[in-house]
């Protein structure tokens, strides 16, 4: 029996190796362009890692269900009003803003054209914007002071001297 069961792990284990590598060996998907585009917000991770634009159901607290749009990309312009964000894959999408806009990580009054964004929005409207701009922009300092001390990430953030 402790053989069956030996014999059992040693092929579960073959079989993901395989799995895997195949998986790694194949080319890229044609219809993304023939290369794997960054995530523009930066290294996201989980579940939502590369993705550029999504249409997302999402169930509310009472147990009923919306549409919601998920766009990811860089801030090209904002306004008081709009908020207008340039995708990795050349589309430029704009969004309203109203006073209940939520801004997550950097502050609405700090957030700047070439700054890292995911945008939830429903009907052109901006629910959220999320971003990880604020932190790693206040580690090079609002004069770049800081970009002797971390100057890959003050330059990457545009914040450097060289």
């Amino acid at each position: 029996m402790r053989r069956i069961a030996t014999a059992a792990v040693i092929l579960v284990a073959v079989l993901a190796v395989a799995g895997f590598a195949f998986a790694e060996s194949q080319p890229p998907d044609p219809t993304l362009g023939g290369s794997p585009a960054a995530p523009a917000a930066g290294k996201a991770r989980g579940i939502l890692k590369g993705v550029v634009h999504g249409d997302l159901l999402v169930r509310n607290s009472d147990g009923t269900t919306r549409t919601v749009v998920l766009d990811r990309g860089k801030v090209s312009s904002i306004s008081e009003g709009s908020l207008t964000v340039a995708r990795p894959d050349g589309q430029s999408v704009s969004f309203a803003l109203t006073g209940s806009t939520t801004f997550t990580g950097t502050p609405r009054d700090q957030l700047q054209a070439g700054m890292p964004v995911m945008v939830i929005s429903a009907g052109g409207t901006a629910e959220r914007v999320l971003s990880k701009g604020a932190a790693r922009a206040r580690a090079c300092g609002a004069d770049g002071s800081a970009a002797a001390r971390r100057p890959k990430l003050c330059r990457r953030l545009g914040q450097g001297t060289n």
